[in-house]
């Protein structure tokens, strides 16, 4: 095929006054061929191998998807120590900015420059060893290994202070984050106590007289005296934290400040 001036094109200067249709012909440079390989790809070949041949562009916009017809395809940074390929995103009233890069080196790495998040999901049926995850019903990170699916890290904990009610009725102590596994409450004023409690079973020491009470039944009891207290069971662990039931109020009760350690694996 060829294209004769005047057909498409004007003699000398000005614009092309119609389209050029190869066809299913080629378009051809010295070294590599141009064509049209199916209603929607675009074949660059080398003339003489019939090799795949790179395509260098200062930018690229796609409308929709890549996609990598064969194994082992790849994206890359530039071929040198410390070249690195950017991950951007739109960062709203600023524009693009950088939320992860690969690192050429010696020994190159994935460097995440902003948070990353792993979406809520159940862990799946398949579970190969390296993966992980996270699971929006424990509200748990987990990975395999190369036996089983494990959590990950060592648990939560958040330590807190809470000041009693003196009337009777629920407590919800909020802002631990967590739902907790194991409790730990402690006095720090004249009211002396120590309890813990994995929210089924419960173990305190209650100072009413002069030496404390053990105690079985009770998270906490503040007191003036004999006859002036409130005393405080568990109710439940919430998932922001957990509740207490006061009750037996005697006279009037005071309000005590008390320290917290909960913890979940």
């Amino acid at each position: 095929m060829r294209i004769k001036q005047g057909d498409c094109l004007p003699i000398t200067g000005g614009t092309m006054t119609g389209d050029i249709d190869l066809a299913a012909h080629k378009l051809l440079t010295t070294n590599l061929s141009f064509y049209e390989l199916d209603s929607g790809t675009w074949n660059i070949r080398n003339r003489a191998a019939g090799t795949y041949k790179s395509l260098s562009l200062l930018g690229l916009y796609i409308r929709n998807y890549i996609i990598a017809n064969l194994d082992n395809a790849y994206l890359a940074a530039c071929d040198d120590d410390g070249g690195a390929f950017l991950y951007k995103a739109k960062d709203s009233g600023v524009g693009l900015v950088t939320v992860a890069r690969d690192v050429g080196a010696a020994d190159p790495y994935r460097e995440l420059t902003l948070p990353a998040r792993m979406l809520p999901g159940v862990v799946p049926g398949a579970v190969l060893e390296g993966m992980f995850g996270y699971n929006d019903t424990t509200k748990r990170v987990w990975y395999r290994d190369n036996a089983a699916t494990r959590i990950l890290g060592l648990g939560a904990w958040k330590q807190g202070t809470f000041t009693n009610d003196t009337t009777e009725g629920d407590q919800a102590i909020t802002g631990v984050g967590f739902q907790p596994e194991l409790l730990i409450v402690w006095c720090l004023a004249k009211s002396y106590s120590l309890a813990i409690t994995d929210g089924t079973n419960l173990a305190s020491l209650i100072g009413i007289t002069t030496d404390p009470i053990f105690d079985l039944a009770y998270l906490a009891k503040p007191y003036t005296d004999g006859s002036n207290f409130i005393a405080g069971k568990l109710k439940q662990f919430d998932v922001d934290g957990f509740t207490i039931t006061w009750e037996t109020l005697a006279g009037t009760a005071p309000a005590r400040t008390y320290a917290y350690l909960a913890w979940r694996a």
